[in-house]
């Protein structure tokens, strides 16, 4: 019986690899390389705690080898990024993994950290302002500590996550509220060195970037937030103290104009918050992306006042509002605030 599960699970894991060639090499016959970043191995099949497979840190080293050798053989040597794991994090597969093998670029983990969409947990978990501080971080950490012992030269990527799995939660992972979740991991993620952040999904279930209802593409507030990340954040990060209301996170980073910009959530379901200083100053000229909506279950999003489509995209990096500080932060909301250089 063990060889046959021995034997059963080498097939499946020669399929996964022979079905990842033939793309590769129809991508590379097509002339579409320059689309792609790299390639992943399987989805949930290393390891012990993702899926039913369990791969073994040997089998992994052998298929991932002979997946960089045809990757090297289509696209030349070194041309095409390998990410590794595409399941949940486990410390001792991974570091006995590179130890057999290391000729790849980057480690792409899953996690659904705000549980399954029908547990009555995921709505406290995404009001709660300390279960990034708390559950987030610790896991991070973990993370981090494998890089600086194992993969100092390795890209981290969370790979997969849509808050809540099977489908996400309707009316929550689809809704408002779900920035709280998101953004907040958003910035957290960018802290802990992670090179990317993949959502689940852009369309499908009720954790998508866009809602799908009888044929027709509903904006879903999560997009909004993720257009402004990713437009205004910057690439260098930078940590964050404030001595204001723990319900208020913040997260900094600098982009290539040399700008602060700030993402501040405001937890507090109740009250406003201000934000009256940054760096200690307290005069200064500041652009402004404040982002609510009539309801924390509600599919609407309004931008400085302005409500946004839910069936088009409009350009929101424009529709920002000079201000000076002070800025208040509305109940259950998030704003973008970009400090403006003299």
């Amino acid at each position: 019986m063990s060889s046959y599960a021995n034997s059963l699970r080498f097939a499946i894991s020669r399929n996964f690899l022979n079905s990842h060639c033939e793309n590769a090499a129809l991508i590379k016959q097509e002339g579409k390389e320059d689309l792609f970043y790299g390639f992943e191995l399987g989805n949930e099949v290393w390891g012990i705690k993702t899926g039913d497979a369990h791969f073994t840190p040997a089998q992994a080293a052998k298929d991932y080898a002979l997946l960089r050798k045809e990757l090297d053989e289509i696209f030349g040597e070194g041309k095409m990024k390998i990410l590794t794991l595409s399941g949940n994090w486990e410390y001792v597969f991974m570091t006995e993994f590179i130890e057999k093998f290391s000729d790849w670029d980057g480690v792409a983990w899953h996690w659904y950290p705000l549980g399954a969409g029908r547990s009555d947990e995921v709505i406290p978990n995404v009001n709660d302002e300390n279960f990034t501080l708390t559950e987030i971080r610790e896991r991070l950490e973990l993370v981090n500590l494998w890089q600086r012992q194992h993969g100092r030269d390795k890209e981290l990527w969370m790979g997969e996550t849509g808050g809540a799995f099977n489908s996400g939660q309707n009316t929550t992972t689809n809704r408002f509220m779900s920035h709280r979740w998101y953004l907040d991991q958003l910035g957290i993620f960018a802290q802990y060195r992670h090179d990317a952040y993949c959502r689940q999904t852009l369309i499908g279930g009720n954790y998508g970037l866009l809602q799908r209802s009888e044929k027709v593409n509903a904006i879903n507030p999560d997009f909004w937030g993720t257009v402004l990340f990713n437009s205004l954040m910057g690439r260098y990060v930078h940590e964050v103290k404030h001595s204001g209301d723990e319900k208020l996170h913040i997260y900094a980073h600098k982009n290539d104009e040399n700008q602060f910009v700030l993402l501040a959530i405001n937890f507090n379901r109740e009250k406003s918050v201000q934000i009256e200083a940054i760096n200690g100053l307290a005069d200064l000229h500041v652009v402004v992306w404040e982002m609510t909506s009539p309801d924390d279950q509600s599919s609407t999003v309004i931008l400085n006042g302005n409500e946004l489509p839910k069936a088009n995209t409009v350009d929101i990096t424009e529709m920002w509002e000079a201000k000076n500080l002070p800025v208040k932060i509305a109940a259950k909301s998030y704003a973008f605030i970009r400090v403006v250089l003299n």
